[in-house]
């Protein structure tokens, strides 16, 4: 079966942690490439893969807009050790932590 990925289910896919590591993605392609006709587009993904991008997508913003842990914290309501550590994890750095 051919299937064409669309460019932004592959930014997607790729900006996604992969817990599962390569098997998870070899599922989830299978399951696409099964699902659906001829280009799998972003509305194909798995609610998880979503929720991933939604939150990543809140941490690099409020991380971009407020500069510190401390006020990504109190922007998105966490801990600032959970603050830290999602900045960390989404923008591959660590905040100051005023």
């Amino acid at each position: 079966m051919d299937r064409l990925i669309s460019q932004e289910t592959l930014e997607i896919l790729s900006g996604y942690a992969w817990p599962g590591n390569v098997r998870q993605l070899e599922n989830i392609i299978e399951r696409l490439v099964i699902t659906t006709d001829s280009i799998i587009h972003p509305r194909h993904l798995p609610d998880l893969i979503h929720q991933h991008t939604k939150e990543r997508q809140m941490v690099v913003r409020s991380c971009q807009k407020c500069g510190s842990s401390r006020k990504v914290a109190a922007d998105l309501n966490v801990s600032q050790t959970r603050a830290s550590r999602l900045i960390r994890k989404y923008c591959g750095h660590r905040a100051d932590s005023e």
